[in-house]
């Protein structure tokens, strides 16, 4: 069994608070017993201007500090040299989120003192390396998270911070601790910055195919193949019908535009019954034989938005309509159902795009649950339902490439798109059995990236 004696005190038993038998050769102590000092910071205010640089938590990021931003104060320098830093001197923020966090000094300046938010170590005769590497620990952390007191704002004191069990082993084995845990550490950082390199070149790989995709470069094109042009007047006439049969009013089709090749050999847009307009410049590459230039407004036959429910207006039970707040509720392109309503609104149908409009723009998922409701962060694009003129799979792979550029360019602190942006989305759209040889093409190629980036 283990026991512990306080000065003159009786022993008392600590098994309970072991978690682990340790090796030959290796001790159980208290933080106090290895520290010449367990000291708080100076209570001084930042200033602009001072005798000495004055560290706070905040100036200690990814466990470096910037000792040129950090700020200046003045101490009475009768009390000055009692919160001097020196080299290895082991800091700890007592209060607040970072609770816990520690930072070993290095490179110190010869006049930095530290703020009352941290609590100073000064260890007498263990590596500081060694310790240091120990409060990275998880039963560090479990030491911590049992010590902190507080709800709103935890904290931790000097007397329990002492009162921290660490592991010793002797002086020299710390040294080889020390060198093998920089040895592996090193290899998990460079593993961790070539995940990190290798999930933009992922990002930037799928971008690059879905871009030749939309450029008439990922399937090679068929002269039989009916052109887009002949499709997008047969979506034309079907929406008329649409307004005809009462099912889209005037207004659904007043804005749709035709987009063609004048005798000029430049682009022109026409807007109903206005005039047309050259849009050269608007035009980012040439089209592949038997392709159009197109809107969204064009090819849509509903664009809906959606809006919001208050926390009484849905559940968590199953209980009515599947209602969808945003881009929690995609993942890898299907919905994922986690609320519902049974008050809802804005209702997309079977087979819409559903697409992420505020926030994480750009997430696109096919609506193949049934009716639900959508929120604010949605939008949901209903194309025509007759299959000789269905669009909507390489519509959601236009969509899912096009509205992350679009949202860069808002000017709001919340990344987002609106309608109009969505609407007058610039289109190269390819023959209908194109559209469909592209879909198959990105459907094979788009899992060999994923099950490549999961390896």
């Amino acid at each position: 069994m283990h026991y512990e004696k306080i000065g003159d005190g009786e022993p008392v038993c600590i098994e309970e608070e072991l978690p682990f038998e340790l090796p030959e050769g290796w001790e159980w102590a208290r933080l106090f017993a290895l520290s010449y000092e367990i000291c708080y910071g100076v209570s001084n205010s930042a200033e602009e201007r001072g005798l000495q640089k004055l560290l706070r938590i905040t100036d200690i990021q990814n466990n470096r500090v910037n000792w040129k931003t950090v700020p200046f104060t003045t101490v009475e320098e009768k009390k000055v040299d009692r919160f001097l830093l020196k080299e290895n001197d082991i800091l700890f923020a007592r209060t607040g989120a970072t609770v816990g966090k520690s930072y070993r000094a290095i490179d110190v300046p010869s006049n930095a003192v530290f703020a009352s938010y941290l609590i100073r170590v000064r260890l007498l005769w263990c590596s500081p390396r060694y310790v240091e590497n120990y409060f990275g620990s998880a039963f560090y952390w479990s030491q911590i998270t049992d010590k902190s007191v507080g709800i709103g704002q935890p904290n931790v004191n000097g007397t329990s911070l002492g009162l921290l069990l660490i592991p010793i082993p002797p002086l020299a084995e710390q040294e080889r601790i020390v060198a093998k845990l920089d040895e592996l550490l090193g290899l998990v950082d460079r593993i961790e910055n070539e995940q990190t390199n290798l999930e933009e070149l992922f990002k930037k790989l799928r971008s690059k195919v879905l871009d030749l995709a939309i450029r008439g470069k990922l399937v090679p094109q068929d002269p039989a193949d009916e052109p887009a042009s002949v499709l997008l007047e047969r979506i034309h006439a079907e929406k008329l019908q649409m307004v005809a049969d009462g099912k889209l009013k005037k207004k659904d089709v007043a804005g749709d535009s035709v987009i063609y090749r004048g005798d000029d050999n430049s682009y022109y847009e026409k807007i109903g019954d206005g005039d047309p307009f050259c849009i050269d410049d608007e035009l980012p590459f040439e089209l592949p034989d038997g392709w159009s230039w197109t809107r969204t407004k064009s090819i849509l036959a509903t664009l809906l938005s959606g809006s919001d429910l208050k926390p009484h207006q849905y559940n968590a039970d199953n209980d009515g309509m599947p209602y969808m707040t945003g881009a929690s509720n995609i993942a890898s392109g299907q919905l994922v159902v986690n609320r519902w309503t049974s008050q809802a609104k804005n209702i997309s149908l079977a087979g819409d795009i559903l697409l992420t409009c505020k926030g994480t723009v750009g997430l696109t998922a096919i609506n193949s649950i049934g009716n639900l409701h959508i929120a604010r962060q949605f939008m949901a694009l209903r194309t025509i339902e007759d299959s000789s003129l269905q669009v909507t799979d390489y519509l959601k792979v236009v969509l899912s490439l096009i509205a992350p550029l679009l949202a860069d360019q808002s000017n709001g602190l919340i990344p987002g798109i609106d309608r109009k942006a969505v609407l007058e989305i610039l289109i190269a759209l390819p023959p209908l059995a194109e559209q469909q040889r592209i879909v198959n093409s990105l459907d094979t190629v788009i899992p060999i990236f994923l099950d490549a980036k999961s390896a």
